[in-house]
């Protein structure tokens, strides 16, 4: 397994005139360890198809490709790409892309591996996780991120992120990853985590236009979650131009569900889908 060094890593990057950029969240991989836990945990195949994001000095890319039937690999550095392009052209199962994976269209795959930039994490997750055909992830994200995202429960981590996430998927492994794995070191504590869709995705987010509502829908409400739960609706759709309720059919809408005195961090994951489906239809 072959991992650049420290050393190796910045010398390849002062060669490249390239000095990583916080915009773009360039946090090299630079620890054999850590490498081999992204590929164990992964439990990569030799007929999968993988998606990788940030490839950086493609350092992954290879320990994937040596495995996975496909790697397709995102660097969005034009730089890194070119440097990649020669580098990794001995290798025939290797795609690479220069393009912004929030704007590219993914080409199917069964499993993603991504050092994920911070600076898009949530938007990240959106595009590649919340829709009925997504596939197992293995990825290293912030650590304040995957603690909401597995304890999602917890009134401290009551939130947007958490809870669209756990509408799509699970959090079924956590571990703590040293900041002293990557260059630069991040200011930032990590974790690598693994996760998988929901068995069974619920009806109401299958479709593109419920999908984007609901999403629009916590994303407004979340930041309520200490009021009830029709108050906190109320306050939604007042910053919702588009919608037009009175309080009394916010209160119709949540009575009928009995749950009009919870807090709003008090109510799952699904109870919330079906709030929102209730409050689609009746707005439909």
């Amino acid at each position: 397994m072959n991992t650049m060094t420290l050393k190796e890593t910045i010398s390849v990057l002062k060669k490249l005139d390239i000095k990583p950029s916080k915009k773009l969240g360039q946090n090299f991989l630079v620890d054999k360890n850590v490498l081999k836990k992204i590929l164990l945990k992964s439990n990569l195949t030799t007929l999968e198809t993988v998606v990788e994001v940030g490839a950086g000095l493609g350092t992954l890319t290879r320990e994937i490709s040596k495995i996975a039937k496909k790697v397709i690999s995102y660097e969005i550095d034009k730089r890194l790409y070119d440097y990649l392009m020669l580098e990794l052209s001995v290798y025939d199962n290797i795609e690479l892309i220069n393009d912004d994976v929030l704007k590219s269209e993914i080409p199917h795959h069964d499993k993603i591996i991504s050092n994920t930039p911070y600076t898009i994490t949530g938007p990240l997750l959106e595009k590649l996780f919340y829709h009925p055909k997504s596939c197992p992830g293995t990825l290293i994200i912030e650590k304040s991120i995957s603690t909401k995202l597995e304890n999602y429960k917890d009134y401290q981590n009551f939130s947007r992120i958490a809870i669209t996430f756990n509408a799509f998927m699970i959090c079924t492994e956590t571990y703590d990853v040293s900041r002293n794995s990557f260059f630069p070191r991040p200011k930032i504590n990590l974790s690598l985590i693994n996760i998988v869709p929901r068995p069974k995705t619920k009806s109401f987010l299958l479709e593109s236009q419920t999908r984007q509502f609901f999403i629009k829908f916590i994303s407004g409400l979340t930041q309520y979650k200490n009021k009830t739960i029709s108050n906190a609706i109320d306050l939604f759709i007042k910053n919702e131009t588009s919608l037009n309720l009175s309080k009394s059919e916010v209160n119709h809408l949540i009575n009928t569900m009995q749950i009009e005195k919870q807090k709003l961090f008090m109510l799952d994951t699904e109870t919330l889908i079906k709030i929102c489906e209730k409050l689609y239809q009746f707005i439909g």
